[in-house]
C-alpha cells in the first residue's frame, strides 16, 4: 500500500491506495494536534508504519518529522511532480480533485518500476 499526503498550512488531504491503485481510504483533516493524532491512528489501521510509505511534497517540517517519528518511510516529491502526476493518468479511476491521490499513485508507479 501507498499513502499520498497533500500538505497544507491549514489542512491536509490523505489517500491510501493498494498495489493496484485502488483507493482504500481517503480523508481530509485540519492542521491541529488532535486531528493529526487521529490521522496517524487511522493510518495505523492499514498496516504497520514500515509497510506504509508516505509520499509527500515536503522534505522537512513538522508533518514530516511526526511521520518519521511514528516509523513511516517518507518519500518527498517535488510539489510540481506531486500534483502533475494525477493529470497524466488516463481513465476515470484518477480522482483528479485529490492531490494526495496523485502522490500515492506516484509512489505506487515508482515501486513498480523499481521491482521490474
Amino acid at each position: 500500500m501507498f499513502v499520498g499526503w497533500d500538505w497544507a498550512s491549514a489542512s491536509h488531504d490523505v489517500t491510501v491506495i493498494d498495489d493496484r491503485g485502488t483507493v482504500i481510504d481517503q480523508w481530509a483533516f485540519e492542521h491541529s494536534e488532535d486531528d493529526f493524532s487521529a490521522a496517524l491512528a487511522r493510518l495505523s489501521s492499514h498496516g504497520t508504519p514500515a509497510e506504509l510509505p508516505v509520499i509527500i511534497e515536503r522534505s522537512s517540517g513538522l508533518v514530516v518529522d511526526r511521520l518519521l517519528e511514528a516509523g513511516y518511510p517518507v518519500l518527498p516529491v517535488h510539489p510540481t511532480a506531486f500534483h502533475h502526476h494525477r493529470a497524466c493518468v488516463p481513465g476515470p479511476e484518477a480522482p483528479r480533485d485529490r492531490g494526495s491521490w496523485g502522490g500515492a499513485d506516484r509512489g505506487r508507479a515508482g515501486a513498480a518500476v523499481r521491482a521490474a
